[in-house]
């Protein structure tokens, strides 16, 4: 297999994240930190966290970005209009408990403890424990 670089052909910085849709831009109180919420084009929930220098013009929502590295610890931001260039540290947080909740079927309740609870309501249910519940405070 051969080197691009020796080929003389470019190659395209990692893509760390692609967001489909309106990303929501949040700052932290702390200075250099970022975040960006969004979904991905896959329709996971996707939170990236960026530390470091964060550009004072960049929106509060984008439309659709890409984050690529450009090297170490050097990312772009880039959307339709245009792109900001950050220094710092980059952590990606991808929401898997719909899929892992989909796959893991919950554990059935138990039969003891079903019968427990319908006999717990009925008696709820009925005068005599509805005044005793009143007096009690309940």
């Amino acid at each position: 297999m051969s080197d691009p670089s020796a080929t003389g052909q470019a190659t395209a910085p990692p893509l760390i994240a692609r967001f489909s849709g309106l990303v929501e831009c949040r700052r932290s109180s702390r200075a250099g930190c970022l975040a960006l919420v969004g979904r991905t084009v896959q329709g996971e929930q996707l939170h990236l966290s960026l530390v470091g220098s964060v550009p004072e013009d960049l929106p509060a929502q984008l439309e659709a970005p890409r984050v690529e590295q450009l090297g170490a610890e050097r990312y772009a931001i880039s959307c339709a209009e245009r792109t900001w260039t950050l220094g710092g540290r980059c952590f990606v947080h991808v929401e898997v408990g719909t899929a892992f909740y989909a796959a893991v079927r919950p554990r059935p309740v138990p039969l003891l403890k079903r019968v427990l609870w319908r006999c717990v309501l009925a008696a709820a249910r009925t005068r005599i424990v509805q005044r005793w519940l009143a007096r009690r405070g309940a």
